[in-house]
This record gives C-alpha cells, structure tokens and sequence, in this order.
C-alpha cells in the first residue's frame, strides 16, 4: 500500500494501480485510474473492488457512456434496478435478457423448505399429538 502511494506520489500512475491491486486496495486503483481516464482498467479493477466501488464506478462509467460496462458493475454490485433501467434507456436487450435469466436462475435455486412446521421442529411437534404414529 505504502509503495502504491509513494508512485502515485511521483506520478507513476501504472505503477500504484498495480501496487494497490496487490495490496487489495481496489477502491484506490479505480479512484486513480478514473483520475487517469483509464477507463478500459476501472472494469477489471471494480469487479474485485467492494459492491459499493462497483457501484461507484458504474455511475463514472454511465457518465462515460460506457453503458455495457456499467450495466455489468450495477449488477454485480448489487444494484438490479439501476442495471436492468440502464439496459433499457440503452437498448441493451442481450445484457438485460442475461440479467432476467440470473434472476430466474436464482430465484428457482432458492429452497422451499422455509415453510413453518417443517423440519426437526415440525416433526417433535407431531410426535405429540395424540393418535400420531409415534403413539401407538
């Protein structure tokens, strides 16, 4: 971390990028290297940074008008509405056809078994009811 700053400092921007990267700074690298206008590294480097760096740079992407990239950062980071809204209002209906499908993917992986009365506290709860199988 300490090696990114000091590049930094003396203006060698490629340099800290990569220092910061190792030392998992992500928000740094991407803070410098929108500074930069390096605009292709701020995807690699959000994609590992925190959601809320995601985020961030997909609204600096937006501004851009690097639409593609920065619907790809909202939805990774968390935020689905601003993502499938983005793909609207750019016509990016292949990106929002693959964020629908992550949806329903996900919503189907979800297991149903949250029911109340089920599981271990459902089945000690039948074992005493009378004329249960238990009883007899």
């Amino acid at each position: 971390y300490h090696l990114a700053r000091n590049c930094e400092q003396r203006g060698e921007v490629h340099e800290a990028i990569q220092f910061y990267s190792r030392a998992g700074r992500y928000n740094h690298a991407v803070r410098l290297a929108k500074e930069s206008g390096m605009n292709t590294e701020i995807v690699n480097l959000a994609l590992r940074a925190p959601k809320s760096t995601m985020v961030e740079a997909a609204r600096y992407l937006e501004s851009k008008r690097m639409f593609e990239d920065a619907v790809v950062l909202f939805q990774k980071g968390g935020n689905i509405p601003r993502a499938l809204d983005l793909c609207f209002r750019a016509e990016l209906f292949d990106l929002l056809a693959t964020i629908t499908d992550t949806l329903t993917l996900r919503k189907a992986a979800r297991p149903e078994s949250r029911q109340s009365g089920s599981g271990a506290a459902g089945e000690a709860s039948a074992s005493l009811v009378p004329g249960s199988p238990s009883e007899t």
